[in-house]
């Protein structure tokens, strides 16, 4: 089944007036961080999908529910008190789960919106998803319709309680009966091309003359780091504005971070536009991988603001170290070990050996090639190489006469080959079999004659070996 999400990072309008001000936030798809999980497949992520999803259904049989996690930015939100809020969800009747045309289904398909109270990243699943709160939960009715819009969804107290708490993780949605299977409600995302049916918030609200963080209360900062402490720089996280000019803006540590060092003390002059301090930087532990977050405060003397930094501190891919035996003579397997996983096997030369997913090297004819293991990660791909050769025939005692061209009276052409393999000889051909790079024998066959021919256009394009009458070996191509 495939998992849709959707993307709420958002960007905001603002009319102004002097008592008053209506933002209307809007989703942005440039910016998507939110997950889907589900149940039925408990250890698998759905980062990014295209749905706003809350559903109980069944998949391979297995009933379960369905749930989205999805974070708005509150900039948005700084320098006003919220009076109300109303979000707007438009149903995708083009969505890939439930039943195609009809997002809203089921006769028990209410819904509910929590809001999310701890830090999560969009590789979450069923069983690593964050804690949310059912305080101040918004319940989505049941639908009336197959194609209901939710048009009309009070917020209001949601995200109060968000900017009241210093600490923005999103929300959550979810069917209030999981254990009901084929009851949904999906929802278009950010991804919408018909930007008219976007989610969106309505915000109403006033105003006042204090000092905010221009990025909010709550932000995300994922980092890479090798064993080597590294210092990023936080300065455009940490950007405040204050209207008035000529104040003294003091930024502070409020809650240092538990795996790392943040310095964020400056000061400066307010100028009535966005302050961008200098020098304020966040060092994790040499060494240290997974989460953190430290909150910083920024004042004016007569108001302040904080802003929460929640940070995923991930490591550079390690490819480990590949070990096994480095040479082999043509035919023979060996078996290669690595001391990292969750990466795939390669050759630089697939005509001098080949390799199993499962790290099985087999030499195909002699020669120098490269064995590469290589993995990868959201901080970006590296590899470990191993020198590997297929020894000469010479140095190989194996039984198996293979010849040079000049002394070879055998000939198979055309190479490459499409479909028919033409073998000639000058001796009567007694038996032909034909193997691929990890030793399985693909075609073998009875003959008496000085020249077959042999149909393999079967067989997967690759690279093969020939053997004539359980000696003579001969590499060929098949396209």
């Amino acid at each position: 089944m495939k998992r849709y999400l959707l993307s709420t990072i958002l960007s905001f309008l603002i009319y102004n007036s002097a008592v008053s001000q209506i933002v209307i936030v809007k989703s942005n798809p440039s910016n998507a961080y939110a997950a889907a999980v589900a149940s039925p497949a408990p250890t698998a992520s759905g980062p990014n999908p295209l749905d706003l999803c809350g559903q109980a259904w069944t998949e391979g049989g297995v009933p379960g529910g369905w749930r989205t996690f999805f974070i708005l930015n509150d900039s948005a939100l700084a320098g006003i008190t919220i009076d109300s809020a109303i979000m707007q969800l438009w149903a995708d009747p083009t969505t890939g789960w439930g039943y195609y045309g009809t997002p809203m289904y089921g006769t028990n398909n209410t819904c509910v919106l929590y809001r999310i109270t701890s830090p999560w990243a969009t590789t979450i699943n069923w069983l690593t998803m964050p804690s949310y709160t059912s305080v101040d939960s918004v319940i989505l009715p049941q639908s009336t319709s197959t194609t209901e819009n939710y048009l009309h969804i009070n917020v209001t107290n949601l995200l109060n309680d968000i900017v009241a708490s210093g600490y923005n993780y999103g929300f959550m949605l979810k069917s209030r009966q999981e254990t009901t299977p084929y009851n949904s409600m999906m929802f278009h995302s950010s991804s919408a091309p018909d930007s008219s049916v976007r989610p969106q918030i309505l915000i109403y609200g006033h105003g006042s003359d204090h000092v905010y963080f221009t990025n909010g209360h709550s932000q995300s900062l994922t980092i890479c780091v090798s064993e080597a402490t590294a210092t990023v720089p936080v300065n455009t996280q940490l950007a405040a504005i204050d209207s008035v000019s000529g104040l003294t803006e003091t930024w502070s540590l409020i809650t240092p971070p538990s795996h790392g060092t943040a310095l964020t003390s400056y000061t400066t002059l307010s100028t009535g536009s966005i302050l961008i301090p200098v020098g304020l930087t966040y060092t994790p532990v040499s060494g240290y991988t997974g989460t953190d977050l430290f909150k910083t405060v920024v004042s004016n003397g007569a108001y302040s603001d904080t802003t929460t930094i929640n940070i995923i501190i991930n490591p550079y891919p390690d490819p480990g170290i590949i070990s096994g035996v480095d040479s082999v003579c043509p035919g023979e397997s060996v078996n290669l070990f690595e001391s990292s996983s969750d990466g795939f096997w390669s050759t630089s030369n697939y005509t001098v050996s080949g390799i199993t997913s499962s790290g099985v090297a087999e030499g195909l004819i002699p020669g120098m090639d490269t064995i590469v293991y290589t993995v990868s990660n959201s901080c970006g791909i590296s590899s470990a190489i191993f020198p590997f050769m297929v020894r000469s025939y010479s140095q190989c005692h194996t039984g198996i006469n293979i010849i040079s061209e000049k002394e070879n009276s055998y000939t198979a052409y055309p190479d490459p080959v499409y479909d028919d393999l033409n073998v000639s000889s000058s001796a009567v051909i007694k038996h032909i079999d034909v193997s691929n790079v990890i030793g399985e024998i693909v075609y073998s066959s009875d003959f008496n004659a000085n020249q077959v021919k042999l149909n393999i256009q079967y067989l997967p394009a690759g690279v093969y070996l020939l053997r004539i009458n359980s000696s003579e070996v001969k590499k060929f191509v098949k396209r």
